[in-house]
């Protein structure tokens, strides 16, 4: 719940964690270990500088590298559910930083679903110094079995002193008509947004569709 823009939330703060200052794709190494059947860590390092418009080897070499690593533990009860701690380093020509990250999902009912983020990272490589985001989704709602109606909201203090603290709430329903097609509806409203100081509030509307084969 709440990781994927193509079939959940829009809003990158309820996609991600904002306080993660993930490079571009590119050249990395990553390696996982299940440590029991409910246990994992996993770990890697990536490039950086990656522009994934160009080539990923000159990049590479420079030597800047975004460390990251995560323990988690699955719930695979019938309400099952998926806890996070993940700590990253990022490191430049021009910075060095590090940060901590939480995530949690999990399900009360049968389709009811909470979830939650919170991250705390280095002013010097994020764009945002603290984060908190929660929510929740109710899976087949009015009993349609592939439909999901989730709300959630977001809260980011900008690492800039000048920006105020960014609220944004998010609301969707995807409403699949057949087992290739999807609608889903989004309403944002972002208050206080951190990019555009002069407004107070911005509210935006959206419909994605999507077709899958």
């Amino acid at each position: 719940m709440a990781n994927d823009e193509t079939t959940q939330f829009l809003s990158t703060a309820l996609v991600n964690n904002m306080t993660i200052p993930f490079p571009d794709d590119g050249l990395g190494v990553n390696l996982w270990a299940n440590l029991s059947e409910n246990v994992y860590v996993t770990a890697g390092f990536f490039d950086n500088n990656a522009v994934n418009t160009h080539s990923p080897f000159p990049s590479f070499a420079e030597g800047d590298y975004f460390y990251i690593g995560e323990v988690g533990f699955i719930n695979t009860s019938d309400l099952s559910g998926n806890y996070r701690l993940t700590v990253w380093n990022s490191q430049t020509t021009d910075a060095n930083g590090c940060g901590i990250a939480v995530s949690v999902d999990q399900h009360i009912t049968s389709n009811l679903v909470l979830f939650g983020r919170w991250g705390m990272a280095d002013d010097e490589v994020s764009d945002f110094e603290t984060f908190v985001s929660a929510g929740i989704g109710i899976e087949s709602p009015f009993g349609r079995a592939d439909d999901l109606f989730a709300i959630g909201c977001a809260w980011a203090d900008p690492t800039d002193t000048t920006a105020e603290e960014e609220t944004i709430v998010e609301a969707f329903y995807r409403y699949q008509l057949s087992d290739n097609f999807q609608l889903t509806p989004s309403v944002q409203a972002i208050f206080d947004p951190a990019d555009s100081p002069e407004s107070n509030t911005v509210y935006t509307a959206a419909l994605r569709v999507q077709f899958v084969w």
